[in-house]
């Protein structure tokens, strides 16, 4: 297992995703984000082990996801549709569409 807290950066709509390899080392890290810099952190969960090579991107990608969160809004819909629309959902595939 990895453990992982977020921890809010200097803008409000920054976050960061630190990952350890052990709790106490995650614990030492979001006591130095409270005393270094005043950041505010998530507790800390476990997270699954992934291959190395996945960590930068998907951790990339929950904070990119993390600072959308000062722009929610409701999604436009046709009151008359009854379809699903997901236009609005962004593409994460590849060009091969996997």
């Amino acid at each position: 297992m990895t453990f992982v807290y977020i921890q809010e950066g200097g803008a409000s709509n920054e976050f960061y995703v630190h990952a350890f390899d052990t709790e106490d080392e995650a614990g030492d890290g979001r006591a130095n984000c409270a005393r270094d810099g005043a950041y505010r952190t998530t507790p800390i969960f476990e997270f699954p082990d992934i291959p190395d090579e996945f960590v930068g991107p998907l951790f990339d990608a929950v904070e990119e996801l993390l600072g959308g969160l000062t722009d929610l809004d409701y999604a436009e819909y046709d009151e008359d549709d009854n379809e699903d629309d997901d236009s609005d959902v962004a593409d994460s595939s590849n060009e091969d569409g996997n």
